[in-house]
């Protein structure tokens, strides 16, 4: 929807379901009153590739809260009729599957009461966050962005190792604390209990 180009200052920003990654924004329209347009893009979880994330879009246009517009979209832009966009059925079970992966992968984490909802799913999203910059939800990386971030001489950071671990054992993950204890001492721990993190730069030699 090219139209939406000069909209886009003004504009709503969230995540479905709270704190599930899967961006939801919402244009209001000025010169037209109870009309807006709404876009919703989240990542397929069922892609094989280990990581290039694949995503489902939808673009709808509202007015007077029922949609007169809508188009759907998968990873790449449907450049022609003949090769023609994803149903809307693929749409929402790829968005119904979404859900169920992320409420499995959550489900241990431990149940808060705080004053406003969106603070406890700011907490949900930052675990989300964490898995989704780790590859096979396992292995670490520091930051997410290549370069001076995400290169592998990163990975056996410790201060990423000490921070996860600490945190899912705070909130009752762990599974996941299980496996991010077992990848760092089978990965980046010699025999000899050296860390492998830049050598003699790693603060248990003192010479940082």
């Amino acid at each position: 929807m090219p139209e939406l180009a000069k909209y886009v200052i003004d504009r709503a920003e969230g995540y479905v379901g709270g704190w599930m990654p899967a961006v939801r924004k919402v244009f209001a329209l000025p010169d037209k009153e109870h009309e807006y347009d709404e876009a919703i893009l989240f990542g397929d979880v069922e892609a094989p590739d280990p990581f290039l994330i694949q995503t489902w879009h939808r673009m709808a246009h509202f007015s007077n809260d029922k949609i007169f517009k809508v188009t759907y979209g998968h990873s790449y832009p449907t450049i022609s009729k003949v090769q023609g966009g994803p149903k809307p059925a693929a749409f929402y079970r790829a968005l119904f599957i979404f859900g169920e992966y992320w409420q499995k992968h959550l489900a241990d984490q431990v149940a808060v009461n705080l004053p406003d909802q969106s603070w406890s799913d700011m907490l949900s999203y930052a675990f989300v966050k964490e898995l989704m910059t780790r590859p096979g939800g396992g292995h670490p990386q520091y930051g997410a962005f290549d370069r001076d971030y995400v290169g592998s001489e990163y990975d056996g950071f410790q201060d990423i190792f000490a921070a996860s671990l600490s945190t899912n054992l705070d909130w009752g993950r762990f599974e996941h604390a299980k496996a991010v204890l077992e990848n760092f001492y089978t990965l980046f721990v010699s025999p000899g209990g050296d860390i492998a993190m830049r050598g003699p730069e790693a603060g248990h030699f003192c010479l940082t």
